[in-house]
């Protein structure tokens, strides 16, 4: 049965993002926008306006030939009135763009776009987990509205999204899901060219961030917010510079953290070898020039840096939370690290003086991440599963 068949005319998806900011998620529905096009669905992207601090990949979108609509009021943060203003406008996007599918990306998203789905009547709804919400993000009482509102949430749905095995596994546990076939494994799907044949070590970047060249450099991508543990890794690192007088740490990021990050490292002494160099890109010269991507998050889903990392041929460790240990099962030029202080710091003293067989390593394996993450895969897969549950919600005239 084809499209026109089914409904008349191309499958319309009103997809809805909290907001657009630098990160996983924001790249992951720009590249579902664009691959699904190629597969005849109309997609109008919705989106909240990022945090100045924590960059915007508005622009990124906009030069794949996608222009987001931009709902002000549509944020990360708890606010009554600002919450029903972007809950009205999400309902005008509906009733004006008309979808057969609303699919929403990350909590805020998917409370106010999958509660507005079902009161206007929308044929399916999908939402796809990203990060695992369920701990680490917010407090004891604000996890445990989370907890309340997504077991509600998760019954209007008609499809759930994980990015793997695990965190398929963890939604279903934590949710009580009734109907275990809603909830689907469905990979990112990833375009890495742009790291795959990147020269390493050129020294471009280490140079406009004042590090010196010779320097043994750990970095940490994310963004500067509390779930990341950049004061974990920051005290690790204190520890270790002591041990190893060539060793500096790059904290690459933007967020709500800066201001407290940088009257650490004044106090601590190490103004000279921990540099927050803010938001940079493209992010692939600071893959280039790092000895070691380093991770060390409470909680993650399915981290798109240590993928890119990967494939730019720069050797990663990270914290064995969420997703990270079945994501780097295998994967030789990765290490997983611990998340209490005490061994966190004993395991990224193992990394260094491992450090050139965990590079050799990495540089031999750059193409089994785009191996892993298909980006054709990724549309194929949507397209099959949103299909499959039209034929079952809507009969033909």
């Amino acid at each position: 049965m084809t499209d026109k068949t089914l409904i008349g005319g191309p499958i319309r998806i009103l997809r809805l993002l909290s907001r657009m900011n630098v990160g996983g998620p924001s790249i992951h529905v720009i590249n579902l926008t664009r691959s699904l096009a190629d597969h005849g669905f109309e997609t109008r992207l919705v989106v909240g306006e990022p945090p100045l601090i924590e960059g915007s990949m508005i622009p990124l979108a906009r030069q794949e030939g996608i222009e987001p609509r931009i709902i002000a009021g549509l944020t990360r943060e708890i606010d009554p009135v600002r919450d029903a203003a972007a809950f009205a406008a999400i309902v005008s996007e509906i009733r004006e763009f008309r979808p057969h599918i609303v699919e929403t990306h990350t909590a805020k998203a998917g409370l106010l776009g999958r509660v507005a789905a079902v009161a206007c009547g929308v044929p399916v709804t999908a939402h796809t987990f990203h990060g695992n919400v369920f701990e680490g993000y917010f407090s004891s009482a604000g996890t445990c509205g989370i907890m309340f509102a997504e077991r509600i949430l998760s019954r209007l749905s008609d499809l759930i999204i994980a990015l793997s095995p695990g965190q398929r596994k963890a939604i279903l546990d934590r949710l009580r899901l009734p109907k275990s076939e809603k909830v689907r494994v469905v990979p990112l799907g990833l375009d890495l060219s742009s790291f795959l044949h990147l020269p390493r070590r050129t020294g471009e970047w280490r140079r406009a961030a004042g590090i010196p060249e010779n320097a043994c450099l750990m970095g940490l991508v994310a963004r500067l917010v509390p779930v990341k543990n950049h004061l974990g890794l920051m005290a690790a690192f204190r520890r270790l510079a002591s041990e190893h007088e060539r060793l500096h740490l790059a904290i690459v990021g933007g967020g709500e953290l800066e201001a407290e990050l940088r009257r650490w490292v004044l106090a601590s002494g190490l103004a000279g070898r921990i540099h927050l160099t803010g938001i940079v890109q493209p992010i692939g010269q600071v893959y280039a020039d790092l000895d070691v991507l380093v991770l060390t998050s409470r909680n993650e889903g399915t981290p798109l840096v240590l993928i890119e990392a990967l494939a730019a041929g720069c050797p990663v460790a990270a914290t064995a939370v969420g997703g990270v240990p079945e994501l780097l099962s295998g994967v030789n030029g990765a290490r997983l690290l611990g998340i209490d202080q005490e061994t966190l710091v004993s395991d990224l003293r193992s990394v260094l003086s491992g450090l050139e067989s965990l590079q050799h390593a990495a540089a031999c394996n750059r193409g089994l991440m785009q191996r892993r993450f298909p980006i054709d895969t990724l549309a194929e897969t949507m397209a099959g599963l949103y299909r499959g549950i039209l034929r079952r919600r809507i009969r033909p005239s």
